[in-house]
């Protein structure tokens, strides 16, 4: 199943774990993301998971960077709530130095891919470039 399909069936999911982070934050910054949630919503519920994707892409980045230690964070929340086919490659590529539009790329690999391919070739702006224009 394409990394596309899990995004898309969790999405609900998805999104109320990143209301929640966001809420914990900063209010403020939780009403911002509800407007852009609507907007992505209303283009329809693929474009609307995708932007999804790319925002816990985003959450899971910043919070494996800060370290998993001391209090429970955005990854050992995602970690926890969602099914190994979906955490997983999330994860990987959260671990990656992979830009986000090369991510974007991951969308259409199996969710069930190894680890090894997770990963870009060295000329992986060609390969974006290749796959994205």
């Amino acid at each position: 199943m394409p990394l596309r399909d899990l995004v898309y069936r969790h999405s609900s999911e998805l999104e109320r774990l990143l209301e929640a982070h966001v809420q914990r934050i900063d209010p403020g910054l939780a009403r911002a993301f509800g407007r852009h949630a609507q907007s992505y919503r209303e283009l329809g519920r693929a474009k609307f998971s995708s932007w999804l994707y790319g925002v816990t892409l985003r959450l899971l980045r910043d919070s494996v960077a800060a370290g998993l230690a001391g209090q429970p964070d955005f990854a050992l929340r995602f970690l926890g709530g969602f099914p190994q086919p979906l955490a997983r490659p999330m994860i990987t590529l959260a671990l990656s130095s992979v830009s986000y539009v090369a991510c974007a790329i991951y969308l259409c690999k199996p969710a069930c891919a190894a680890p090894r391919d997770i990963s870009l070739p060295a000329d992986w702006e060609a390969c974006v470039a290749r796959h994205l224009r």
